[in-house]
């Protein structure tokens, strides 16, 4: 039976190896680091890129394929087949107001498509034809 307080073999090998990885995690923090052991240290901050002049060009609902639909914000690789099929066997959408009929797209997921797709043509006449030109 061990006596109580006496360390055996592999304790002091499980410290002497804690011991080296504290040394060499230390000097590792330290070595890069000149100015914080001088007591001063610099902060770097980062901004969100600027937004673009222009807006990027719209996703048409009407032309795209499967993979140029996931590029959509929520639109994964289901979603993507799913509005190829109802397109393929519906005709194409009207307005983007029309990807409702597709099963797992309702009217929040239509509105954050809004600014980033179009139903392309078909959508343009539709705008025009309410504007009365």
């Amino acid at each position: 039976m061990r006596k109580p307080g006496k360390i055996t073999k592999s304790e002091i090998g499980l410290l002497a190896a804690t011991a080296v990885f504290l040394a060499l995690a230390l000097a590792i923090h330290f070595s890069g680091n000149t100015e914080r052991s001088q007591g001063s240290y610099s902060v770097r901050t980062w901004q969100a890129a600027e937004e673009p002049s222009q807006s990027p060009a719209l996703i048409d609902i009407n032309t795209a394929d499967e993979e140029t639909l996931q590029q959509l914000p929520g639109v994964g690789a289901v979603l993507a087949e799913r509005i190829a099929a109802d397109r393929a066997a519906n005709g194409p959408f009207a307005s983007l107001d029309d990807l409702t009929r597709v099963d797992g797209i309702g009217e929040k997921t239509v509105d954050a498509l809004r600014p980033y797709a179009t139903a392309g043509s078909a959508e343009q006449e539709a705008v025009h034809e309410d504007s009365g030109s």
